[in-house]
């Protein structure tokens, strides 16, 4: 499934949360560029959990809330 040599780091939903909650904070401090950093890093996060998700219904909550932040990151870029 993986190719040789590929490592795939474990990303926990607390880290998730976490890093969602500083773009947040981030965002309504008007550190718009901080709040762009963790909110693209919450998606990165995202996408190396979905590899490690077989339920479809799970996995399509977390492929809505990438698309939650994508339009995050859209409004930011359009204030910032």
């Amino acid at each position: 499934m993986y190719a040789a040599g590929m490592t795939i780091m474990a990303v926990s939903v607390g880290e998730i949360c976490e890093n969602t909650k500083l773009a947040r904070e981030m965002a309504l401090m008007g550190n718009y560029e901080s709040a762009l950093v963790y909110y693209e890093g919450t998606v990165q996060m995202i996408h190396r959990l979905l590899i490690t998700i077989a339920d479809p219904t799970r996995k399509s909550k977390w492929q809505l809330s990438i698309a939650e932040r994508d339009e995050k990151v859209f409004q930011l870029k359009e204030y910032g």
